[in-house]
């Protein structure tokens, strides 16, 4: 990889990376990580041996590998890897955080819906990369559960779901509709109820970021029906 990086091709030292991904030791799944998304390209013939490998870590109840999984996806997924994948990363954007009641474990369950929610963001912008590349990947049935994310109590979460809501809305605003509504509520929530986590605030600010992308968002839907909307919210 340092070989690499100073810019010389590399032909060799590929298969191993390939074999890396598929180590139960974490240290030596990166690395393998790593390597296969600086050698490999969508159109590199030993890609396919990566998929099976890829799909096992997005499955995983690991975190970590789920997040593995996703980066070499975004960085790397073809058209053949992201329709034998999409499926997988989109059950990861809608699967629920961990919840549970048990106050012994408490510290425990804040630490898995923290990690939860950045999978999720991870996931979302992972289908975003595919769908910029391979608009057919994203399904029309998943209208639906993405756009029900957008009220997601984690502002990154939302904050994600919302860039790949704005680019799918581009392309097929009917299917989307509902997310005008979601948009239109989150605004707000934010801005006239103040209700933003305090990690959000950008210079007294209530998560600007995601203030921008909403208001864009409502453009792509006539100025009748959202004002109307605002009046009655």
């Amino acid at each position: 990889m340092y070989i690499y990086i100073l810019g010389w091709n590399v032909d060799f030292g590929h298969l191993e990376a390939v074999n890396l991904i598929s180590a139960t030791k974490y240290s030596e799944k990166q690395i393998g990580y790593l390597a296969v998304t600086l050698f490999l390209h969508e159109q590199h013939e030993l890609l396919h041996l990566v998929v099976n490998s890829i799909r096992k870590d997005l499955l995983d109840h690991n975190e970590l590998n789920n997040c593995l999984a996703l980066h070499a996806i975004a960085n790397v997924g073809g058209k053949e890897m992201g329709e034998a994948l999409s499926s997988d990363v989109h059950r990861l954007l809608i699967s629920p955080s961990v919840e549970s009641s048990k106050s012994s474990l408490e510290h425990l369950l804040i630490f898995n819906r923290a990690s939860k929610a950045f999978v999720k963001k991870k996931a979302a912008l992972t289908l975003l990369r595919l769908y910029r590349k391979f608009p057919t990947i994203v399904q029309l049935e998943w209208a639906e559960r993405i756009i029900s994310l957008m009220d997601d109590p984690d502002m990154g979460v939302a904050l994600s779901v919302t860039s790949l809501v704005m680019a799918l809305v581009q392309e097929n605003p009917e299917q989307y509709k509902g997310s005008y509504v979601k948009a239109a509520r989150r605004l707000k929530k934010i801005v006239v109820d103040n209700e933003c986590a305090e990690g959000y605030f950008y210079y007294k600010v209530p998560c600007p970021w995601i203030q921008v992308k909403l208001l864009k968002l409502l453009q792509y839907y006539p100025p009748p029906g959202i004002s109307a909307l605002l009046i009655n919210i």
